[in-house]
């Protein structure tokens, strides 16, 4: 939290030797490539059952964000369970999938299926 007062609207460019914003390194050819990479979901999918839940509110992780790894997940064959909830910020919307989490985990420990709902995805 700390760090987020301090450093949270910083600009990028005071951070590299060159004085270019990150924005601008992240175009870079051959940064691109290890970035893309990197992207989660993007050509491995979970081989364990998944909840993804992602608040439409979320004010640090666009919610569209969220919503692709889902169905790239489950264009992939994942089992997922993708909860869409409205809790207010990043925080807020942690908050708000904890009872679905819940819920998850007990059917997962209680040696019961997961339920997907990758058909609103496909």
């Amino acid at each position: 939290m700390q760090s987020i007062a301090s450093s949270g609207f910083l600009n990028t460019a005071q951070l590299t030797v060159s004085g270019q914003k990150l924005s601008s390194l992240l175009e870079l050819p051959e940064l691109k490539t290890v970035i893309a990479a990197q992207k989660i979901g993007n050509g491995r999918a979970s081989q364990v059952p998944v909840l993804l839940s992602h608040s439409v509110l979320d004010d640090v992780i666009p919610y569209d964000q969220g919503r692709q790894l889902a169905k790239r997940w489950c264009a992939a064959g994942s089992s997922v369970y993708f909860d869409v909830t409205a809790g207010a910020t990043h925080i807020g919307g942690y908050a708000a999938a904890i009872p679905q989490a819940f819920i998850f985990l007990e059917r997962r420990f209680s040696n019961r299926s997961a339920v997907s709902n990758c058909w609103l995805y496909g």
